[in-house]
């Protein structure tokens, strides 16, 4: 009798790198392909249910995500078994189902433990949502954590700015006169838009297009990346980006006669048409 065929490394790891570098339609169809094959791996199910989440394709990752369940058996290993566990609770995060989303965070935390995973975050995010009290004395040396908490637009601005400062050997920098503080406050008044890319458990974001507008490792390039608590105008970060696939959302870069001007931009990648329609 022929041994069933679970997984091929080079194959899935193919499908993790294209979703990584924003290539969600590539990487989709490779999932797709590859689950014909190896339709008993568990690992890739849940990797293709968090792609769908990221490119925010949430009820396509929700019927992932059960047929996932399907395929759970003796053998499933505990890693696979993990991501399947961590995605589902990163799906109803995004859904809005804060309170499963919380007694399935809960019911699994060792996992959050023991893989060394950031927790407390979503620990925080998920009970604010729900509307629990917080401890509002928050601990100055988690950024992140204390913008859940209360968020501040100085402390953003503060924390943004590091990629502004070329005594901060970042990788990623805002060229010296970037308007940094104008264009957050513009992106303050606009967001949240449905047009939006999912990451972390908790986070949205967004590719803004703005010609020569920093550098990553020391090469020009014209958009930079904003990540926002979901659903929100709160800006927790913002940074230069490659964007070698020619992805963006919003256009900011100021005609040459104008004053800069917030653009919508009126098409997108024919992707999104088909597996985000709510957008």
């Amino acid at each position: 009798m022929e041994k069933k065929k679970y997984f091929h490394h080079s194959y899935f790891y193919k499908g993790m790198e294209l979703a990584m570098e924003l290539r969600f339609s590539q990487a989709i169809q490779l999932f797709e392909n590859y689950l014909k094959i190896y339709p008993y791996d568990l690992e890739a199910y849940a990797f293709y249910a968090n792609t769908l989440i990221d490119c925010n394709s949430l009820q396509e990752a929700k019927m992932v995500l059960e047929k996932a369940k399907e395929v759970i058996s003796k053998q499933t290993s505990k890693l696979s078994f993990d991501y399947y566990i961590l995605f589902t609770i990163k799906l109803l995060s995004f859904l809005g189902r804060y309170e499963e989303c919380y007694q399935l965070f809960e019911e699994n935390i060792d996992i959050f433990k023991r893989k060394g995973w950031n927790y407390k975050r979503l620990c925080v995010y998920l009970r604010k949502e729900m509307g629990c009290k917080l401890d509002m004395n928050p601990d100055t040396t988690h950024y992140t954590l204390n913008q859940i908490i209360d968020y501040d637009e100085q402390r953003a601005l503060d924390h943004i700015k590091c990629h502004q400062d070329l005594n901060n050997q970042e990788a990623t920098q805002f060229i010296p006169n970037f308007p940094l503080e104008k264009i957050y406050k513009q992106l303050r008044q606009v967001l949240p838009l449905d047009n939006h890319y999912n990451s972390d458990l908790f986070t949205n974001l967004y590719i803004i297009k703005y010609l020569a507008c920093g550098h990553v490792k020391s090469k020009l390039v014209d958009y930079f990346k904003v990540v926002t608590i979901s659903n929100t105008n709160e800006i927790i970060t913002c940074f230069p980006y490659a964007n070698h696939t020619n992805t963006f959302h919003l256009d900011l870069t100021p005609a040459l006669s104008e004053e800069p001007s917030l653009k919508r931009v009126s098409q997108i990648d024919k992707f999104y048409q088909k597996y985000t329609s709510h957008f």
